[in-house]
């Protein structure tokens, strides 16, 4: 794609947008189906402005259904941004985003930090994941006064800027006076229709490695222990969705090894999974690092030898060891050289992004070759989160200025 197709892009929305606002204000003299694929068609911003045309626009347009379209068409179209924040520098209250379909029209496109929370007191933490466009944000909060610092899970909605926060409980299990560190990951469970946050709390100081997971359910608002599991988590590690479950790679304090394990959001268990039947060998000497992705709705393995080669291995059959296959090797410096490097998108035409320190990098596996999209400015430990464009309500009814105006207001 180039200039032209993204100037073709824009004057076709605007032309959409300006043939509702000729029609918009009698909306039941549209055929219901043909109201909703015009309106798929739209951006985020100018759905929100439909809402308020009329019932029957507003109905339609915050449906599950239509809602659910709307994502997937996004998802189809690339329409996804990675948001993240540099976690080397001081207490950050900014979120750093890029475009991946600006980045594809126009490479080198540089990052920019467009959210600040900064008059919420909200001091970024970590990013624990994303899910049909709302992402979750851990974060501490200091508004009582400036010695009392409280942990706050906070459930944003870029597109929309409206944001939910989740107060966390000081502590479900019976002793009191351990302090707590916590890691938080985000998902939605589809057999009661409604997202979960799961907590896994370092509470033994006995150094048996015994860790608490607690979930909280947005719709009910309640936090529930549900077991506790021998396995160290690894911070800032946003886990891998697939199949409806969470996966990361943890070290079993039985075991005493690295094991790679799945949390079901639905079940509420933690499965151990297996990795290929074949061992991942790599010359003496050399360094080598596993990272999780997602290819193509599949599980996917990247492991890479440093400077030598990233083999990507693919599970085809979710929980079937066999099916494990390595699908292709990377040899190109950019890529093997980097520090740091995960798997952040797969194209429907097989090529996949990739970012390697601070660039991020279009791979083609057909042949081998890659080019440069953008210079990402953050550490080299930081794994970004990608959100869709979406108009998911959290029915909160608080959005980022909103809540600035509020602030200013209550201290007038």
């Amino acid at each position: 794609m180039d200039i032209k197709r993204s100037s073709e892009m824009m004057i076709c929305t605007a032309s959409i947008n300006h043939l509702f606002l000729k029609i918009s204000f009698s909306p039941s003299t549209l055929p219901e189906d043909i109201s909703e694929e015009i309106l798929l068609r739209l951006p985020v911003k100018s759905l929100l402005r439909f809402k308020s045309v009329g019932k029957s626009f507003y109905s339609l347009i915050r449906s599950p259904n239509f809602v659910n379209k709307h994502n997937n068409r996004n998802i189809q179209k690339n329409n996804i941004t990675l948001i993240y924040h540099n976690y080397g520098c001081p207490p950050t209250f900014t979120a750093q985003t890029i475009s991946l379909k600006s980045s594809l029209l126009f490479p080198s496109t540089e990052c920019h930090s467009v959210y600040s929370f900064i008059h919420l007191r909200w001091e970024i933490d970590s990013f624990c994941g994303s899910c049909d466009g709302l992402v979750c944000v851990s974060c501490i909060t200091n508004e009582l006064n400036y010695y009392n610092f409280e942990e706050l899970i906070v459930i944003l909605n870029p597109s929309t800027t409206e944001f939910k926060e989740i107060h966390i409980p000081q502590k479900l299990s019976e002793n009191w006076s351990i302090k707590l560190t916590s890691l938080f990951w985000f998902g939605y469970d589809y057999k009661i229709a409604d997202y979960k946050l799961v907590r896994v709390v370092d509470f033994d100081r006995s150094r048996k490695q015994s860790f608490e997971v607690e979930v909280y359910t947005l719709g009910a608002g309640l936090w529930r222990k549900i077991e506790n599991v021998p396995y160290i988590f690894e911070k800032h590690q946003p886990g891998v969705l697939v199949n409806g479950a969470l996966h990361w790679f943890v070290v079993s304090s039985m075991k005493q090894v690295e094991v790679l394990v799945s949390f079901d959001i639905t079940n509420e268990r933690f499965v151990e999974v297996s990795l290929p039947e074949e061992r991942l060998t790599y010359p003496e000497d050399f360094k080598c690092d596993k990272k999780l992705g997602e290819l193509g709705g599949c599980l996917c393995l990247l492991f890479h030898v440093f400077c030598v080669r990233v083999d990507v291995w693919v599970m085809q059959e979710y929980g079937v060891r066999e099916s494990w296959t390595k699908s292709f090797t990377i040899n190109g410096d950019t890529v093997t050289r980097s520090l740091y490097l995960s798997l952040e998108w797969s194209f429907s035409n097989n090529k996949i992004l990739l970012h390697c320190d601070d660039k991020l990098i279009l791979y083609d596996p057909k042949n081998g070759r890659y080019r440069k999209l953008a210079v990402v400015q953050i550490d080299t430990c930081t794994d970004a989160v990608k959100y869709v464009a979406s108009h998911v309500s959290l029915n909160s009814g608080r959005y980022l200025m909103q809540s600035w105006k509020e602030k200013n207001q209550s201290k007038a």
